[in-house]
């Protein structure tokens, strides 16, 4: 069985900052990363959020225990258009 899609709402508050919900969730991105994060750091956080997620959830079906668990990424950005 699928699950349902996911479903994000935006609204924009003012300048670049925007309120977003999703089911119970809610976050405020902000292009200037002042009032939340970017949205490019958004991103970085769901990738490396998935990926975290991910190993924890395998680690745990091998029952291999954990104190602490954590990720750092350094993504390349792509180079500027002119």
């Amino acid at each position: 069985m699928a699950k349902p899609p996911t479903i994000v709402d935006l609204t924009w508050t003012h300048d670049l900052v925007l309120d977003g919900t999703s089911d119970k969730a809610s976050m405020t991105l902000d292009s200037a990363g002042v009032e939340g994060p970017s949205p490019v750091q958004a991103l970085g956080f769901a990738v490396a959020g998935c990926m975290t997620m991910d190993v924890a959830y395998i680690r745990g079906k091998g029952r291999q225990t954990f104190r602490a668990l954590g990720s750092h990424r350094i993504p390349d950005r792509a180079p500027a258009q002119r």
